[in-house]
């Protein structure tokens, strides 16, 4: 035997001898390190496929934008313009491929690739490219005038909105209840199968979106789309203020913005307010631009634009017809002088906004015989029962004069609210209001862009805070102060020019202004405080970085739900549950019929009124297994707006009692899992 042939044996032997003791002092050991590969791979794709759909909206709305006439835009609106547009397009074609049953992994990925080679060969990614730095050197110029603790708290709450998006969806309920879901009947193959579930039928424009980033099995992407069209709002209103009136300005409505508590937690979670504000805001900014030069003749590409926007808005949520509307009274407004020209234009809007609206108005008018199911004309699965008990007509403050003057401090205060947690908008608006109000009847008076842009953003809020307040005197189940997020947004800015109006009222003995400073830095100190207090108790990173389970995640935020998840584990895989007071469902394993308005029990007895034949009726339906959620019992039998009736209880009580078999019940207590007795 050579030498050489010696050396390579004893080479081979060595190499070998280290790739054991490796591997056993490694899976001995097991570092930390090595545990977490497989969560920061998962967490690195979760970003990738953040960064792909996003860099793709931003080119195609990039290339729909500049093909549009009488159009020319500084880089930083067309950048947030085309990127928020482009989101909403994306959304579109997630629906479509939704529909067609394009839906699987390999086939999402393909369309994306293709398109981002596409966008490169278009030279729009290029185009992205410069308005994102010309962009980010407009932020360092408007910034290098703002305090440093503005500075530090915008990085801040960002920081901390961008962890719990890292997050596993586990917090936002709607997300658990119907904005994940939706997504997941089309990537299972039902999406346009009838179903009770009102809230599947919704407009679902951010759900088409969200459905690119499940079907690739990234679901906390769609916390960061979401989160994306949260930071893109905030950017409108900084330069849409700074445009208008200067860096001042624009820095104080972000002290505005940055005072709201649920600011951060609303824009980390899978939900579609911001999707909302970001349709609205830009829809009633092209409204404003489109007279920019001149009053009378308006200009193309932005009424585009607005109908682009009025259009996503539309389908977003069906609130949103104050979008549209809004925008039509200020074009007829403006262009009063010109009613010719003006009828063109709202043409031209309404043809564009109806079109991208459509697809989901026809899919509920087609699937489930009503364009806005269930409201106004029912439809399948729909009747006064369930009209009466979704409206809760007659279970609002009504039309009492002291509920109706304290309404603005008791949403302020968010005790009353029935989602507390995400819709805290802070105390600077009440206390600002009376200047705000000051500021916009001086404006009245001021001619060219600031009286134009104030009189645009006031109509939208006035007209959304009206719809609100209407809902909160009729049902109880519309307090909630995050539905007023899509007007209360845009308002910061005429807030913050109330703000900036404090030092009108300084005196040689009093200088208002400087003590107020002290207390919006304190105000935002609190809300920063208290978000970065609440990200610690989260600690989402430790799931991001592999430190955590998703199980263990869950069952430390949710504590009860993730026990309900594990008890459909002990059911058979082919075992079809019905939940009576339990909308949520996101991570099920098995085939489940949600509570989505708490009334499943309710109206079936209100149906049958004979448990032999109710419970029938689910055997017919093929149920196997009964879920219930005793806290939503206790919920609805102590809450006035619904009438749970005590026969209701008597009756859940004797079909437990005679046709169900109690298998298990969580360690709390709060979930119980039954079999549906044979017959």
């Amino acid at each position: 035997m050579s030498t050489n042939s010696k050396r390579l044996i004893t080479a081979l032997v060595f190499f070998l001898w280290t790739a054991l003791i490796l591997a056993a002092f490694y899976v001995t050991q097991k570092p930390a390190f090595l545990r977490g590969i497989q969560a920061l791979a998962g967490s690195g794709w979760t970003l990738l496929v953040w960064a792909v759909l996003v860099t793709n909206a931003a080119g195609v709305g990039s290339l729909l934008i500049r093909s549009l006439p009488q159009l020319t835009l500084q880089h930083t609106e067309r950048l947030l313009l085309s990127t928020g547009i482009g989101l909403g397009l994306q959304g579109l074609a997630g629906f479509l491929i939704g529909m067609l049953g394009w839906t699987h992994p390999a086939w999402l990925i393909v369309l994306q690739l293709g398109l981002l080679l596409l966008l490169w060969w278009r030279k729009a990614l290029q185009v992205v490219w410069v308005d994102l730095r010309s962009m980010a050197a407009a932020w360092r110029e408007s910034m290098a005038t703002a305090p440093a603790w503005l500075k530090i708290a915008a990085a801040a709450t960002l920081l901390f909105a961008f962890l719990l998006a890292l997050a596993p969806p586990s917090e936002a309920f709607d997300a658990m209840f119907y904005h994940l879901v939706g997504p997941q009947r089309f990537l299972n193959g039902i999406g346009m199968q009838p179903s009770s579930v009102p809230h599947f039928w919704f407009p679902a424009l951010p759900e088409g979106l969200f459905l690119w980033a499940q079907g690739l099995e990234v679901d906390r992407t769609t916390q960061l789309l979401h989160l994306t069209w949260a930071v893109l709002s905030v950017l409108v209103l900084w330069y849409w203020a700074g445009r208008v009136w200067q860096s001042k300005t624009a820095h104080a409505t972000l002290m505005v913005l940055l005072s709201m508590p649920s600011l951060y937690l609303l824009a980390s979670w899978a939900y579609t307010d911001f999707a909302l504000t970001f349709y609205a805001l830009t829809a009633i900014y092209a409204v404003y631009k489109a007279f920019d030069l001149d009053s009378s003749a308006p200009q193309t590409g932005w009424i585009v634009i607005a109908g682009l926007s009025s259009g996503m808005s539309m389908g977003v949520k069906y609130t949103s017809f104050l979008v549209p509307l809004s925008s039509v009274l200020l074009v007829l407004w403006w262009g009063r002088r010109n009613l010719g020209s003006i009828f063109k234009s709202i043409l031209v809007f309404s043809l564009v906004a109806v079109g991208i609206a459509a697809p989901w108005y026809l899919r509920s008018w087609f699937v489930m015989g009503n364009p806005f199911f269930p409201f106004a004309f029912g439809g399948q699965y729909w009747d006064t029962f369930r009209a009466d008990w979704y409206s809760q007509a007659g279970t609002g403050i009504g039309w009492q004069l002291k509920e109706l003057f304290t309404l603005p401090l008791n949403a302020t205060l968010g005790y009353r609210d029935a989602n507390y947690y995400d819709g805290r908008i802070g105390p600077l608006f009440l206390i600002l209001a009376p200047l705000t109000v000051t500021v916009l009847l001086k404006a009245i008076k001021q001619p060219g862009q600031p009286r134009r842009s104030l009189l645009a953003i006031t109509i939208f809020g006035l007209l959304s805070s009206l719809a609100w307040v209407l809902g909160v005197i009729n049902s109880a189940a519309l307090w909630q102060t995050r539905l007023l997020f899509p007007a209360l947004i845009p308002l910061a800015l005429p807030t913050a020019l109330g703000l900036l109006a404090i030092k009108n009222l300084d005196t040689p003995q009093l200088r208002l202004s400087f003590i107020f400073n002290f207390v919006v830095v304190a105000v935002v100190a609190v809300t920063v405080l208290d978000a970065g207090i609440h990200v610690l108790t989260r600690n989402p990173l430790a799931y991001a970085l592999g430190l955590e389970t998703r199980q263990a995640y869950l069952s430390k935020v949710q504590p009860a739900y993730a026990q309900a998840m594990q008890l459909l584990e002990s059911t058979p895989p082919d075992a079809s549950l019905y939940f009576l007071f339990e909308p949520r469902s996101y991570g099920a394993t098995r085939q489940v019929q949600i509570d989505p308005i708490l009334d499943n029990f309710a109206h079936d007895w209100f149906v049958h009124s004979d448990a032999d034949s109710l419970v029938q009726d689910w055997r017919s339906r093929g149920y196997t297994h009964v879920m219930l959620y005793r806290r939503g019992v206790d919920f609805l039998s102590g809450d006035r707006s619904r009438s749970f009736k005590p026969e209701y209880q008597d009756a859940l009580e004797l079909i437990i009692t005679n046709h169900l078999t109690l298998l298990e019940t969580t360690p709390d207590g709060a979930y119980e899992l039954y079999r549906i007795n044979p017959p």
